[in-house]
Order: structure tokens, then sequence, then C-alpha cells
């Protein structure tokens, strides 16, 4: 089934015929084949062929699938409670990590024009502000490396259903996972960086 989905998006990509979203924005109404994601207040043609993404369109077929992401609605802090519960009352639905994720930046953005009083009109010491940020969100507690890059935990959730709904249950948590993992990060960049010859492949 997947095969074939994938199939029938490349053809009507080729064709001309598909109106590809990630999240709400103005479809093509003469468009054969929708991809993205539903609920986004738009109609939809009776003869369009539908193709939608995400865990509340899934069937049974999708329990005890396992996955890894750095959210889930499911996770049980009070920051993030009090998101689901408003975004559920707002959608309808639980929020997925798109709309965790601009709650996120906005968890972070705020924390450093706090630390700066408001005053962000010199930017280099917004970007230090930014990089300083140390706080408690919806996903958990977020720190940056010295690269600028967040430090977070990253969860390993497992679909099940509850209340009639799927959902992702974490199971298990890798805490302060950052860009490097378990590496060092001055030994992890003395070596080539997304190079497609190294590591090096071995002949047979």
């Amino acid at each position: 089934m997947r095969l074939l989905i994938s199939a029938i998006a490349l053809v009507a990509l080729v064709a001309g015929t598909v109106a590809v979203s990630a999240g709400p924005t103005k479809r093509d109404p003469n468009a054969e084949l929708y991809i993205g994601w539903p609920n986004d207040g738009e109609v939809i043609k009776k003869k369009q062929i539908r193709v939608w993404f995400g865990l509340r369109n899934m069937g049974d077929y999708a329990l005890g699938t396992l996955s890894s992401c750095w959210y889930t609605a499911q996770l049980d802090n009070p920051i993030n409670k009090r998101f689901v519960e408003t975004y559920r009352k707002e959608n309808g639905y639980d929020p997925g990590q798109y709309a965790s994720g601009t709650y996120l930046y906005g968890e972070v953005l705020a924390a450093a024009i706090g630390a700066l009083k408001g005053k962000i009109e010199d930017k280099d010491a917004f970007i230090k502000a930014l990089r300083a940020v140390r706080i408690d969100t919806l996903r958990g507690p977020i720190t940056f490396d010295d690269y600028g890059n967040v430090v977070g935990n990253i969860y390993i959730r497992r679909v099940e259903k509850k209340g009639g709904q799927m959902v992702n249950t974490n199971i298990y948590t890798y805490p302060n996972v950052s860009q490097f993992w378990s590496y060092n990060p001055k030994e992890f960049l003395k070596h080539p960086v997304w190079s497609r010859d190294y590591p090096p492949m071995k002949a047979s």
C-alpha cells in the first residue's frame, strides 16, 4: 500500500496534478491528488485522491510502531499538559511536532527576550542570549551547545490506542542528546562532515 501511494504521488508530481502541502496552505483547486495534512479548513473535491499523513489518520495497523522524536503529546510535564489541553480545545486533536515546535520556538525567544529585558536591538547580544537559554519547555529541559544547536531529550515512542485515539506513548527517554550523540565533538569534527566519501566504502 505504501509503495502504491509513493508511486501515485511520483506520477502526479511529474504530471503536475498534485497539490503538496506540509500544513495549512492554499491548495490548487484543480489538483487530482492532495498529499498533506487534513483539517486545514479547505474543501477537497470528491474526485480528488486524498493521501493524508498523521497518526490520527492511521488505522490499527500502526499499533506497536516504534519511533524516535523530540516530542510527543503524551509527555507528562505541566507545560506540555497546558499546551495540549488548549490545542485540543481549539483544533479537536492532539498536537504533533510541527505545532509543538512553533510553541517551543516561542518559549526560547521569550526566555532570550526576557533575559535582555526586551532590548533586542543589538543583534550580537540577542544571539548570545538565545544561545545562553536554559529552560524547561513543553518537550522537557533544553540548552544549546557551543555550536548553537539544541541539546534536549529524545523520546522512544510506541503507538498505542487510548480513549479510542492513536497516540505516541513515550517508553524510553534519552536525556540531553546533542547533535554529536555520544561522540566527542572535537574528535568528531576532525573528520569530514557530510561527506559522501567518508567513511570510505569497503571494496568487497
